[in-house]
């Protein structure tokens, strides 16, 4: 059985997300359905650290966009005074 030390708040930017500390006295598989699935083994004081903002920085991104705000929106642009 393992319980649950330190985790992220409800809503986070990947830049600042906690990772997950747990207590365990055996090894506890972290998965996120077709991306990663890794087995983690507790130290020698039965804690395992999931480093949540290292998958994130690996995995999830944003491709750049290319497009012009000013020319390629679906609405007009809103005139400033």
């Amino acid at each position: 059985m393992s319980n649950i030390i330190q985790q992220p708040q409800e809503y986070n930017f990947a830049g600042n997300i906690k990772d997950i500390v747990l207590m365990s006295a055996g090894p506890v598989t972290f998965s996120v359905p077709l991306l990663l699935e890794e087995c983690y083994y507790p130290d020698s004081e039965g804690h395992i650290t999931i480093p949540l903002r290292a998958f994130f920085e690996a995995h999830l991104h944003a491709p750049a966009s290319t497009r012009s705000p000013t020319t390629d929106c679906r609405s007009p642009p809103i005139p400033t005074t």
